[in-house]
C-alpha cells in the first residue's frame, strides 16, 4: 500500500515576502580553521511590538533565531542579564557601554502590523566597535508564519555578520525509519533544523522509499519507489499534495534520481541486465536517454554541476574499485578525479560548481570529503562507522548526510548531521526515528 498524507502542505508556500534582499554589507573579518577562531558576541535584543496578542509569537520567533544563530557556530550570544538597560528599537545604542562587555553587535527587531493587516518585522544590526549600522531590513506578509519569519531574520543576521550566504529559510527531506511494530521506510520534511516535521508517504512494510531529491522549485520532490512488483521514480508536487509516476522501468531497479540545475532533467542509475549504467530523463517530453553503455560495470550516483554541462558519477570501470569520474555531456568523454585510496561513492556537487562532496570508504572507515571539479583539493571532513548521501545546502558551505551505529542495546541507528564545508560546526539534526538519504532544498519561495 501507498498513500501520500495531505498535510500542512499549505503552510509551506503562504508565506508572502513582499521584501527580502540579503546583502552582507558589514560582516566582521573571522577564519573559522584558526585556532585564534573566537565567536562574534552579538545580543539578541528581544523583539519589540506594541500588540501584547502576539507576545507569544514573537517569543516563538525570538527562540528560533536564537537555536539558528547558536546552530551556525558563529555566533555567541551574550545572557540577557548583561544588557544594557533603556535600548529601544531605532534609537542609537550606547555603544560604550556595550563595548565595556565586549559585545560586537547588536540586534534590534520590531513588529508593526498596517491597516491592511500586513506584517512587517524590521532588523537592524549595529556594529558595536565602529559605532555605526551596518544593516537595516524589513521583510512583510500577511500572515506571521512564526518559524519561516525567524529563519529569514537569522539568514539576516549571518549573511550580515558573516562571509556565509543564506540556508537557514530551507527544508531537508529524508527517509524516515520507524523501529515499531510496522517498520517501514517512508518519504517526510523537516525544516533544516529538525523542526515542523512531516510524513509524506505511508508504504507497507514489504515496500520501499528512498533517495529523495529536491527540484530547483522546492515546491517538487522526486524520489524512488518500490511497491509489490513496480519499480518507479515518482515526483511530489507541494502546491498541489500530489505525485505522479514520472517514469516506469518494469521492474529493472533504479538509483539516485537527481535534478538538473534548471529541473528541465533528472539523471539516475538503471540496471541493464547485470549492469548499471546512467540515463537522463527529459522533463519536457518525459524521453529516457542512456549516457553511459558499459558491460557489468557499475555506474551510480550521478549529479550535474551549476550549468548542466557536466556529471559527476561513481563507478567500478577499472580495478581500483568505485572512484569518481566527470563526464562532460557534450563529448561524452569522461574523466576520473580520485586518486587518493578506498572506495569512492555518493559524490554530490555543490550548487555553486566549484567543490564535490563524497563518501570514501578505506580500512573499515567511512569518511566524508570535499574535492575539485578536477580532481585537486581533496579534504576529508569527518568520519564514522558508517555514513552516506551527502546533500549541499543552497549556499555552498554547509552539507547534510547521515552517519549510523549500533547503541549500547545493539539496536541499529541512523541519524542525520550538518558540517561546514571547512569542516567544522558538525552538528546533530534531531529526528524523531532512524533517518537517512537527506537531501537539501534551495531557499524557499
Amino acid at each position: 500500500m501507498f498513500r501520500i498524507f495531505l498535510k500542512n502542505f499549505i503552510l509551506f508556500f503562504t508565506l508572502s515576502i513582499i521584501s527580502y534582499n540579503i546583502s552582507a554589507n558589514g560582516a566582521l573579518s573571522i577564519d573559522i580553521t584558526q585556532e585564534s577562531f573566537k565567536p562574534i558576541k552579538i545580543a539578541l535584543m528581544p523583539i519589540e511590538n506594541d500588540n501584547a496578542e502576539i507576545d507569544k509569537d514573537m517569543k516563538a520567533i525570538y527562540k528560533t533565531v536564537k537555536s539558528d544563530l547558536r546552530q551556525a557556530g558563529y555566533f555567541r550570544l551574550i545572557n540577557q542579564d548583561a544588557f544594557i538597560r533603556g535600548e529601544k528599537f531605532g534609537r542609537l545604542p550606547l555603544f560604550e557601554a556595550w563595548r565595556q562587555i565586549d559585545v560586537d553587535a547588536i540586534i534590534q527587531i520590531r513588529l508593526d502590523e498596517d491597516d491592511k493587516n500586513v506584517k512587517k518585522l524590521t532588523t537592524y544590526i549595529w556594529d558595536v566597535k565602529t559605532g555605526q549600522q551596518i544593516e537595516a531590513q524589513a521583510i512583510k506578509a500577511k500572515s506571521i508564519l512564526n518559524r519561516r519569519f525567524a529563519h529569514i531574520i537569522a539568514d539576516i543576521i549571518l549573511t550580515t555578520l558573516t562571509d556565509e550566504d543564506a540556508f537557514f529559510d530551507t527544508k531537508i527531506a529524508f527517509i524516515t525509519e520507524s523501529d515499531h511494530k510496522r517498520p517501514s521506510k517512508n518519504l517526510a520534511i523537516m525544516d533544516q533544523d529538525g523542526q515542523n516535521f512531516s510524513q509524506l508517504t505511508d508504504v507497507g512494510k514489504d515496500d520501499l522509499v528512498l533517495s529523495p531529491a529536491f527540484s530547483p522549485n522546492p515546491s517538487t520532490i522526486a524520489f524512488y519507489g518500490k511497491f509489490e512488483d513496480t519499480e518507479e521514480v515518482f515526483i511530489f508536487d507541494y502546491n498541489t499534495g500530489l505525485y505522479n509516476s514520472l517514469y516506469s522501468f518494469n521492474g529493472d531497479m533504479t538509483l539516485a534520481p537527481t535534478f538538473s540545475k534548471d529541473g528541465s532533467k533528472i539523471a539516475m542509475s538503471k540496471q541493464f541486465e547485470n549492469d548499471f549504467n546512467l540515463v537522463e530523463i527529459n522533463l519536457k517530453n518525459n524521453r529516457l536517454k542512456r549516457l553511459t553503455h558499459n558491460k557489468n560495470l557499475i555506474d551510480i550516483s550521478p549529479s550535474y554541476n551549476h550549468d548542466g554541462s557536466k556529471l559527476v558519477f561513481s563507478s567500478d570501470r577499472n580495478s581500483q574499485g568505485q572512484q569518481l569520474y566527470v563526464m562532460d555531456l557534450t563529448s561524452k568523454k569522461v574523466k576520473r578525479i580520485s586518486f587518493k585510496g578506498g572506495n569512492y561513492s555518493a559524490p554530490t556537487w555543490s550548487p555553486d560548481g566549484k567543490t564535490i562532496a563524497f563518501v570514501k570508504a578505506k580500512k573499515n572507515v567511512f569518511y566524508l570529503g570535499t574535492i575539485r571539479p578536477d580532481g585537486t583539493k581533496e579534504k576529508i571532513l569527518t568520519s564514522g562507522w558508517f555514513l552516506d548521501s551527502p546533500s549541499w545546502a543552497p549556499n555552498s558551505q554547509r552539507i547534510v548526510y547521515f552517519k549510523t551505529r549500533y547503541d549500547k542495546k545493539g539496536r541499529f541507528v541512523s541519524r542525520l548531521y550538518k558540517i561546514h564545508s571547512s569542516g567544522q560546526f558538525e552538528r546533530l539534526v534531531r529526528t524523531v526515528d532512524n533517518a537517512s538519504n537527506p537531501n537539501w532544498s534551495g531557499l524557499l519561495e
